[in-house]
Parts: structure tokens; sequence; C-alpha cells
């Protein structure tokens, strides 16, 4: 059984703003990136508990829905039409309002997305801090961790701004408010954390 996931107040308001008008899993997305990572049914328990809803259609056929071809069979005259119709892509062929690689973007709280080249032909938005982290340090960001901006300014890339965290970290910093607008006051609000997550790993170390 998954066990029950309790939301802080600032989790709970940033959930409230972020579900109207966005897909599940944009919403999964855009709250692991800022706090510790909710699973699918958590999101659903919380839109239930607070009557929320995104007003986007998931795209997926829920219990008892009806596919409207049900029973149907596309005939090789109505193919063929498809076929030479502008519809149809060929292999090779780039959609017209495709972006093009190193396009950038901004999604929710100013954060700023680049579209990298995936190889084989498939592209992937992702945030430039992550990429600009990994290619100051010469290393991936881990899976368990994240990069946040140290002085709160989503638009400030240098290296100094840019400080590698877990989520774990990440959610104490948001649950005791020790992130701040001074970049050196949010690091001691990190280093904080560290120190108290240490001084719990010595007391259990003790009691083994």
């Amino acid at each position: 059984m998954e066990q029950r996931r309790y939301l802080t107040d600032e989790e709970a308001q940033y959930l409230r703003d972020l579900i109207p008008g966005r897909a599940e899993k944009d919403v999964l997305r855009l709250f692991a990136e800022r706090f510790e990572p909710i699973t699918d049914s958590q999101l659903a328990n919380f839109k239930v508990r607070f009557r929320l809803h995104s007003g986007v259609n998931s795209g997926r056929f829920q219990k008892g829905m009806i596919p409207a071809n049900k029973g149907k069979r596309v005939s090789q005259d109505t193919y063929e039409k498809i076929k030479r119709s502008d519809t149809w892509f060929e292999k090779g062929h780039v959609s017209a309002n495709t972006k093009q690689e190193w396009t950038a973007r901004e999604i929710i709280d100013d954060y700023v997305q680049i579209k990298t080249d995936k190889g084989q032909g498939r592209h992937k938005w992702k945030l430039l801090h992550v990429l600009l982290w990994q290619a100051y340090h010469g290393r991936k960001v881990p899976d368990n961790c994240c990069v946040i901006f140290l002085n709160g300014d989503h638009h400030d890339f240098r290296k100094e701004n840019l400080e590698l965290v877990t989520r774990n970290e990440l959610a104490r910093m948001n649950q005791r408010g020790l992130r701040f607008t001074d970049a050196e006051s949010t690091k001691a609000g990190l280093n904080v954390v560290r120190l108290n997550t240490k001084i719990l790993e010595i007391e259990r170390n003790k009691n083994v």
C-alpha cells in the first residue's frame, strides 16, 4: 500500500495554483522540479480532497468509454486519400510549427527551457539551468537531486548561483522557509539542513 503523502501549506497552495488548465503529467513534472515528487495516485487523491479539476482532457480512455471508430474499418480508398492529404507525414517530414533545436521558452515561475536534440530525430525540452550546471561541472544531475537558484532569480545562470541539492534537502528547506532572495542566506539555510541531517544519521547509528 502506498504511503500517504502529507503536503506542506506551501506545497498545497502551489498545487492549487498549478492544477487548473494543465495535464497531470505537466503538474507532476513541475511539482517535482520544486518539491519532493508525488505519484499519480497522490495527485489524484489531492484533487479529490480539494475538489480541484484541471479542465484538461488527459487523453486516456476512462472506464465505460467507447471509441468512436469501434467496429469500423478504413477502406483502401480512404487510406490512399489520407496518405495523399497534407495530414500524412512522410518519413523525415518536419511539421511547420516544430520548434528549432536550442529554441528557448519560459514556463511556470519564469523557468527557462531549451529544446535539445536527443538523437534519432527526437527532441526534448530541458531546463536551461540544469543543462548549464551539468556543463559547469562536467557531470549529470543525479536522479534524486535538482538544481536551485540560490538567490531565487530564475534568470541568473551564473555558476555560483546554481546549487545542486537532494530532493530531500529541498523539501526540508521549503518546509522551514530557508530559501531567500540572498544567495548567502540560502546557502546558510542549506548548510543548516545538511548539518541537521548529519546529526540525525549519527544518532541513528548510535542506536543500532
